[in-house]
């Protein structure tokens, strides 16, 4: 078991469906796009990779544009971009 931090802890997530939203710190509207992202202690090899990891995870909404989260999403809100 291992801290994780850093940006090698986050993948996008596939088959989600993009959202057309206004960016609260660029002000551009654009297809924000869904990342997971694993958060305090996880269970798993160093070179495994993130998703794959036992752990705490959050998912996200981000700017294509200035690549900041947008919004956190909520397990349903996932749910509904990955099956809609």
């Amino acid at each position: 078991m291992y801290i994780t931090s850093g940006r090698s802890n986050e993948w996008i997530v596939k088959n989600a469906k993009t959202v057309t939203k206004k960016c609260f710190y660029c002000n551009n509207t654009g297809e924000h796009y869904v990342i997971g992202r694993l958060i305090g202690p996880a269970l798993g090899f160093i070179f495994q990779p993130a998703k794959t990891k036992l752990g705490f995870k959050k998912y996200y909404l981000v700017c294509p544009i200035c690549n900041k989260i947008s919004k956190e999403l909520a397990r349903n809100e996932l749910e509904y971009l990955k099956n809609n």
